[in-house]
């Protein structure tokens, strides 16, 4: 719900400080249509106008997005480089806890 809800305020002010009130919760799904990476990637397009929002940016926002249940897998994600291989890893996480 708070995802949401940040959506719409994001799109409106389109102000991207609203992407650190966006969290996973658990039992939400992590990927795909409707889920959280999407809508997290969804809020980064909403605040890509006029900011210089890069990908280091965006996936030290993405991981930080995760609850601390999610800490020992995360800490993993912050040494990785590319983008796409912490989605992955995110995605295949979220497939195994659900």
């Amino acid at each position: 719900m708070c995802v949401i809800l940040c959506f719409s305020m994001c799109v409106s002010s389109t102000v991207y400080p609203h992407l650190d009130e966006c969290k996973y919760i658990e039992g939400m799904k992590v990927a795909g249509e409707g889920g959280h990476i999407e809508k997290i990637r969804a809020l980064r397009l909403a605040n890509d106008a006029g900011a210089n929002f890069d990908d280091t940016r965006f996936k030290t926002k993405l991981i930080d997005s995760f609850p601390e249940s999610w800490d020992t897998i995360c800490s993993i994600c912050y040494n990785m480089t590319s983008l796409l291989e912490v989605i992955l890893t995110l995605t295949l996480h979220g497939e195994q806890v659900l």
